[in-house]
């Protein structure tokens, strides 16, 4: 299937060049991959409202990451990073008064339908800041209590790092004051 990226709404218009994706998911460094990823963010995602473009972008980052594409451990953590932003993200108002709803909803539902690769990438993962980025992706997007606590209680139980454990913590009661994974519309200050 050919993605049409010239075509898709971003928070800037529409259009999107698909290099900036591979130059996220190919970082070679973290100082280009950030100035990148930062791009990929002001166009697609910025501040967690999530545009059209994020649709074709958690794709392709999904994608990145569960076939190994990205380059360790830079275009990984950036990748990852990305994801994480767009798993707790919200359809951007632009959206919304153009009548395309429940953009951060879809691209939740495309992470989710990834759960089993992710969490099998996620075994390898030793960076301690990209692991605490799956704890939060699976999170937010994993209906399935069970595989959901499986995966983390496994996590714990290989004594990870500090922002791991922390990221385990935060998921778990947001879970719990949630009922489940990230809907849209759940308001965090409440």
């Amino acid at each position: 299937m050919r993605l049409d990226w010239g075509g898709v709404r971003t928070l800037h218009g529409v259009g999107l060049d698909p290099g900036l994706v591979e130059a996220v998911v190919s970082a070679r460094d973290m100082e280009q991959g950030h100035r990148d990823l930062m791009l990929l963010e002001g166009a697609v995602y910025y501040n967690r409202c999530l545009s059209e473009a994020a649709l074709l972008v958690t794709s392709e980052l999904v994608e990145a990451v569960c076939t190994g594409r990205c380059t360790v451990p830079c275009g990984l953590t950036m990748a990852t990073d990305a994801l994480y932003e767009i798993s707790l993200g919200e359809t951007a108002s632009s959206e919304t008064t153009l009548g395309s709803t429940g953009v951060a909803d879809r691209c939740r539902s495309i992470i989710c339908d990834s759960l089993p690769r992710l969490y099998q990438t996620a075994r390898s993962v030793t960076d301690d800041y990209t692991l605490a980025s799956f704890v939060t992706i699976t999170g937010m997007t994993d209906p399935d209590e069970n595989r959901w606590n499986t995966f983390t209680q496994t996590l714990l139980d290989h004594n990870p790092e500090v922002l791991t454990v922390k990221e385990v913590k935060n998921t778990r009661d947001w879970r719990a004051k949630i009922g489940g994974p990230l809907y849209e519309g759940f308001d965090w200050w409440k």
